[in-house]
């Protein structure tokens, strides 16, 4: 008890004088919801409300630099400290040894039935700063605060599990980039090691990773280019090379990158993407192919008050017969400035339909939200028609 009182104390003085002029940021809501379950027959109430606070001692960025032709530079980006009902929080493992834990509010002391075990939530977050480090002469650098990412990936899957990619992950142990930026050209040459001087391994072998990043930006086009190696690696790890061009020329964005994995075998995809935003119409096309073809578009189309979303995805367009598509579409009607009307729609290959409706009504009753929905009609096809609800909504 005594150490958790001088924390406490402590944070006080440190931000105490601070805390007079800051204002926190307090939210809350409340609501209750009537529900019927179109599968199941049930129905009944639901309670729900939540409440923070919030109020931040320091928070910020802050830089050290040196002088000098070349001058040494630390960054500490995006700190802070608040104290909130987040706070730091412990589990505690039950007394009877089991894996269930106590779990403790904000700001209560929990005393266990040993004396000299107690337990605490201390309603201060702190967040520690991004660091980045550095040599450098302004154009040239050498940066070291952590191990480099070693990797050649620019292209851009629609289905997840086609990715073919080069990534060392938890293959290097650390290392350093050696960069420049000279318009309209930047590099940035990366050296690891995939252990460093403390390893105990036995049968140490040198191995490193070495990645080059080039990139030319000649306005509105750029030009990325990858090229990822592990070298003594055992067993031998792949090379990966990686390109990607883009071009903004409005109204149009233009994207497309290669990959390749030259290991046992050798692998590559590509892909491409355009985009165009000519009002009222925003139109998206996405290309992707390696041993197959996936094609997505997108088209989203604001026709106040009246705006509408159209996705579909064709996928193993090639390869698999019959192809596997989707096709979802959202419409949403503002009919006045207090009520809002939204519905969703899909159906795909799957034979799969599903929907969901709902209407929001605000000023009726200042400041309420009430909400009518009819949710979790996943496979109306198969007659699981989802839930209606009513809910009622205040919040601060």
């Amino acid at each position: 008890m005594k150490k958790l009182a001088l924390i406490l104390a402590l944070l006080l003085a440190i931000g105490g004088f601070a805390i007079a002029e800051m204002e926190p940021t307090i939210t809350g809501d409340a609501s209750i919801t009537f529900g019927y379950s179109l599968d199941e027959g049930s129905w009944g109430f639901a309670n729900s409300n939540d409440s923070s606070l919030t109020l931040t001692l320091v928070s910020g960025s802050a830089e050290k630099m040196g002088e000098g032709a070349w001058y040494g530079v630390i960054e500490l980006a995006d700190f802070s400290i608040d104290f909130d009902d987040a706070g730091t929080h412990y589990d505690v493992e039950a007394e009877d040894g089991d894996d269930d834990a106590l779990d403790i509010t904000w700001g209560t002391l929990i005393t266990t039935e040993t004396p000299d075990e107690v337990f605490v939530n201390v309603p201060v977050s702190v967040t520690v700063p991004e660091i980045t480090a550095k040599i450098t002469d302004g154009n040239l650098y050498f940066q070291f605060e952590s191990a480099p990412d070693f990797a050649a990936n620019y292209v851009a899957e629609i289905e997840e599990d086609d990715a073919t990619e080069f990534e060392l992950g938890d293959g290097v142990a650390g290392g350093f980039v050696f960069g420049g930026s000279f318009a309209p050209v930047t590099f940035e040459l990366s050296l690891g090691t995939e252990e460093n001087y403390e390893t105990e391994e036995a049968d140490f072998v040198v191995a490193f990773p070495v990645q080059l990043v080039l990139g030319l930006d000649v306005s509105p086009i750029m030009i990325d280019l990858a090229v990822a190696m592990g070298i003594g690696y055992d067993p031998a790890l792949d090379m990966g090379v990686a390109v990607q061009v883009k071009a903004d020329i409005a109204p149009l964005s233009i994207v497309a990158a290669f990959d390749l994995v030259n290991g046992t075998d050798l692998a590559w995809e590509m892909s491409a993407g355009v985009s165009a935003d000519i009002a009222p119409l925003a139109v998206g096309i996405d290309v992707f192919y390696a041993d197959d073809l996936d094609l997505a578009v997108g088209i989203d189309a604001d026709l106040a008050p009246l705006t509408v979303g159209i996705d579909v995805e064709l996928l193993n367009i090639i390869d698999v017969s019959p192809i596997t598509w989707t096709v979802d579409g959202t419409v949403d009607f503002a009919a006045s400035e207090d009520i809002t009307v939204s519905a969703g729609a899909g159906y795909g290959s799957d034979e799969v339909l599903d929907a969901n409706l709902s209407v929001v009504m605000t000023g009726i009753i200042d400041p309420m939200t009430f909400t009518l929905a009819w949710s979790d009609g996943d496979d109306l096809t198969n007659d699981v028609l989802g839930k209606i609800t009513f809910a009622a909504e205040i919040a601060y």
